[in-house]
């Protein structure tokens, strides 16, 4: 239970369930380090893409599926084994 002033608030617990295989497979950190050592950031892929910043995070973290992020990542050579894409993937 929360108390916000003088009301307290019941928080119920919400259970996040990922929608592909995909998604699992997608790994998060090995995805922002290739981007550091690449020089790209967020900010280009949404430039890029025309795609929201927090819409491009959650597609890297594996909780949305932004098909032209993936995309724009595997076009500058991203491995696609972290990004959780095979070769014949159809996002």
């Amino acid at each position: 239970m929360i108390t916000i002033g003088r009301w307290n608030h019941k928080i119920k617990p919400v259970r996040l369930e990922m929608a592909s295989d995909a998604k699992k497979a997608r790994d998060a950190k090995k995805i922002k380090l290739w981007m550091l050592k690449n020089g790209i950031k967020e900010a280009d892929i949404v430039r890029a893409t025309g795609k929201s910043q927090p819409y491009v995070n959650q597609t890297i973290h594996g909780r949305a599926e932004c098909g032209a992020a993936l995309h724009y990542l595997a076009d500058k050579g991203c491995p696609l084994r972290i990004l959780g894409m095979k070769k014949d993937s159809g996002i």
